[in-house]
């Protein structure tokens, strides 16, 4: 083999450094196109990534619109609502009062975490997917160079990816929320009281063997003996007060305080740690009525209300209206709110009754009527003349 002229290989080194320069300019070219492709798949996903984010922050606007107009008590009923696959926009629809009535029958499920730091945290998570798609898109340009034009590639991308960068995450989303206060719910309607009672129902009301469909509540459970004594105490002060309150609301109200501890229901109000004919109470109220007397001291009768009133309030509020009616008749007054002398309002009639056998009875109707009305009888008794003295002097003439 014959070796080549100069001539001849300088025309073939020529031959391959136009190729090689024509391929690094087709690089650069290339360089220029995918960079603007890269920058058009960028917008596109920035697009994708806005409308997602937009979603979102309108569903965490919509938690909070909701959560201001039913209050803080029911948010965590709201936020295991929405946890749960509860359709939110739906709920948002409605007005307060019917959001809190959808919302009674849901259980607070604390391990689900909040609605709104989900929301924050799957936004974050969008990003991150969204700019590795973009990513993955920049890195598909590598591996297409030959070792004349690698150079230009690796510059290129770099270059690339600075003018791509990474998405725009926008404003981060505020998390902290306060509802403020609740709507308030001083009674419950037939709703609460069907849902409250059929969960309890459907734990302890049994069928009793051997019997041809017969129920009945297990009244050996401590859960059941529970509510059913509260819900009796609750039920016998009431009567005290003259409200009447069925068994099935009763039981109610006192589930439903239970499951929501926000709830501070009208009839509540009548529930005391001891029913008003407990042994304790009432040994304590037959103690105060016997020493409720002119001569034991007002000081020791005190003792018996303070001892019985944080057992039952209601009882304590009567013993206290007999002790200030004792101590109005002690000093003089009709009634313990006005300043009327028993003498001034002594009746007109000519009969008031015979004294009371009743010791108790019988030293207050000493205390008004003593002197004026026969103890026997009852009768007024004749007012005594006066005898009219004769001045001395007359006496001598």
């Amino acid at each position: 083999m014959g070796l080549l002229s100069s001539r001849t290989f300088r025309q073939i080194a020529t031959g391959a450094l136009t190729g090689i320069e024509e391929r690094r300019e087709e690089m650069k070219d290339r360089i220029d196109t995918y960079r603007e492709k890269a920058v058009t798949k960028k917008n596109e996903i920035q697009k994708k990534y806005n409308a997602y984010y937009d979603e979102e922050k309108n569903n965490m606007q919509t938690f909070k619109n909701v959560s201001t107009a039913i209050g803080e008590n029911y948010t965590g009923q709201l936020n295991s609502f929405v946890m749960s696959g509860g359709d939110l926009n739906a709920l948002a629809q409605l007005d307060s009062n019917s959001i809190v009535d959808k919302l009674s029958t849901q259980k607070v499920d604390e391990g689900q975490g909040q609605y709104l730091d989900k929301v924050s945290e799957d936004i974050k998570l969008k990003r991150e997917e969204l700019n590795q798609n973009l990513q993955d898109q920049v890195g598909l340009f590598k591996g297409t160079s030959s070792l004349f034009t690698r150079d230009i590639e690796e510059r290129g991308i770099k270059d690339i990816q600075t003018t791509v960068g990474e998405i725009d995450a926008r404003k981060p989303l505020d998390t902290k929320f306060s509802a403020g206060k609740s709507v308030e719910k001083t009674s419950l309607n037939n709703t609460d009281i069907a849902n409250i009672t059929k969960g309890f129902d459907d734990l302890y009301y049994k069928e009793i063997p051997n019997t041809d469909g017969e129920y009945k509540y297990d009244m050996e459970d401590p859960k059941v003996m529970e509510i059913f004594n509260r819900a009796k105490i609750l039920q016998e002060n009431a009567e005290l007060q003259g409200v009447d309150i069925n068994d099935i609301t009763a039981r109610a109200e006192i589930l439903y305080s239970q499951q929501y501890d926000w709830y501070k229901g009208d009839n509540l109000q009548y529930l005391t740690p001891q029913p008003p004919k407990a042994i304790e109470v009432t040994t304590i109220v037959e103690d105060f009525e016997e020493n409720l007397n002119a001569e034991t001291d007002l000081s020791e009768l005190q003792t018996y209300i303070d001892k019985v009133t944080p057992l039952n309030k209601f009882v304590g509020e009567m013993l206290q209206n007999k002790l200030n009616q004792e101590k109005a008749e002690r000093e003089g007054r009709t009634t313990p709110d006005d300043g009327v002398t028993v003498e001034d309002a002594l009746p007109t009639t000519d009969n008031v009754g015979a004294r009371p056998d009743n010791p108790v009875k019988g030293r207050r109707w000493d205390n008004k009527y003593a002197g004026k009305y026969d103890p026997d009888t009852g009768d007024k008794l004749p007012e005594k003349k006066k005898k009219k003295v004769v001045p001395r002097m007359e006496q001598n003439r």
